[in-house]
């Protein structure tokens, strides 16, 4: 009897792990499902995807952080009176991936940009504590990761949107660090890492068109055209693109 319930011990124990194992497959499908929507950029689709990956590991990291970066995918698309939820969940869902693995940069990166889309939406200035944040997360996941070029840009970004003010204006809120000169070094990193992905090179020509420097965001903005399309907004900035060198080029 001893025996005959020790195999049956033993018969359960691997019916558990076996069914421990199929689930951590599903798991992965589900999350190589969304990333096939995602490069098809079917946001919704990706979104539903990892949902599933989720709801049958709620602590898995990879599902979440993707989760997040979902919603603010959908919430970018999205009626005005609608974002806002959008990036409230997307922040959520970054913040778990954190809790998860405290050690991942794109958990950071994706609470990054959350916060930056939620003080973008509320006015910069009006929301100073989460522009902090956003400088803090994003010094963070470049420490974990110094190859996450998305992370530089967005730090660039936070720089570049902070400096429109004067620093005189700035210093007595604790915004004193953004500079455009720090900017430039920031957007010339993330190219460094990604060459050719339009948004880095568009907003980067944004910027030295601010600090007048005329001839390199023409030598920039006429390379877009040759750039292979990497987001789902590209057509979009490629024309936003033209329009600015059209409109320089007669500086």
């Amino acid at each position: 009897m001893r025996k005959q319930g020790f195999i049956s011990g033993i018969f359960v124990f691997v019916l558990l792990i076996s069914g421990s194992l199929f689930a951590q497959t599903t798991v992965n499908e589900w999350i190589t499902k969304g990333d096939s929507a995602y490069n098809s950029y079917n946001d919704r689709a990706a979104l539903k995807a990892f949902q599933a990956a989720v709801k049958l590991d709620p602590k898995n990291y990879e599902a979440l952080w993707r989760v997040s970066r979902s919603y603010l995918d959908i919430g970018e698309h999205s009626p005005k009176d609608k974002q806002l939820a959008y990036y409230q969940k997307a922040l959520v869902f970054a913040d778990s991936a954190i809790h998860v693995n405290p050690k991942g940069s794109e958990g950071y990166l994706r609470r990054a940009i959350a916060n930056g889309k939620v003080s973008l939406f509320k006015g910069v200035f009006n929301s100073i504590g989460l522009v902090k944040k956003v400088r803090a997360d994003c010094l963070k996941a470049i420490a974990l990761d110094p190859k996450n070029d998305v992370a530089y840009y967005v730090l660039a970004r936070a720089h570049q949107e902070v400096a429109k003010k004067p620093k005189f204006f700035r210093g007595v809120l604790g915004l004193g660090w953004a500079s455009r000169e720090e900017a430039q070094k920031l957007f010339e990193k993330a190219i460094s890492l990604n060459p050719t992905f339009i948004m880095f090179n568009l907003d980067y020509a944004r910027l030295l068109v601010q600090m007048k420097k005329y001839d390199k965001a023409i030598e920039i903005l006429k390379k877009i055209p040759s750039f292979p399309r990497q987001d789902e907004d590209d057509p979009q900035y490629r024309k936003e693109a033209a329009a600015l060198l059209k409109k320089i080029e007669k500086k």
